[in-house]
């Protein structure tokens, strides 16, 4: 499969689930179940999830799949952890200083995540280049 074509099966595969989790967490606050608790915990695994990337990195000798592969799930799992991030927040802005710092965090840490896969695409290509 080419890159296009997997770069668009993936986002379509992110779209599916995001809305899949939106509906999901619609269904708990109807059966009046607290969906931050539950959408909390999802964002806590995708995190986790984030995290094991970086130990893959180091510890390459594993045969747990190529790098590219985890670095696409990396990807990929860091957008669907922003859609779940506005799901539990409930798409407004947090109140108090301590949820507006755990926002803050989270939020600079997906853009420092975007940025590092910009540079990464950009940089990468022009350093093999030289």
């Amino acid at each position: 499969m080419s890159f296009a074509g997997r770069r668009l099966r993936n986002t379509f595969l992110l779209l599916f689930v995001s809305v899949l989790a939106l509906l999901a967490f619609q269904v708990l606050e109807l059966t009046l179940l607290i969906q931050q608790y539950y959408s909390g915990w999802a964002l806590v695994l995708v995190i986790l999830l984030l995290l094991f990337f970086g130990v893959k990195k180091r510890l390459s000798v594993l045969p747990l799949g190529s790098n590219a592969s985890w670095a696409q799930l990396h990807y990929y799992a860091g957008l669907f952890q922003l859609v779940l991030f506005f799901i539990h927040i409930e798409f407004s802005i947090p109140n108090g200083l301590v949820e507006l710092t755990l926002a803050s965090i989270l939020l600079f840490t997906i853009l420092v995540g975007v940025g590092g896969l910009m540079v990464n695409r950009i940089y990468a290509r022009r350093l093999s280049q030289l």
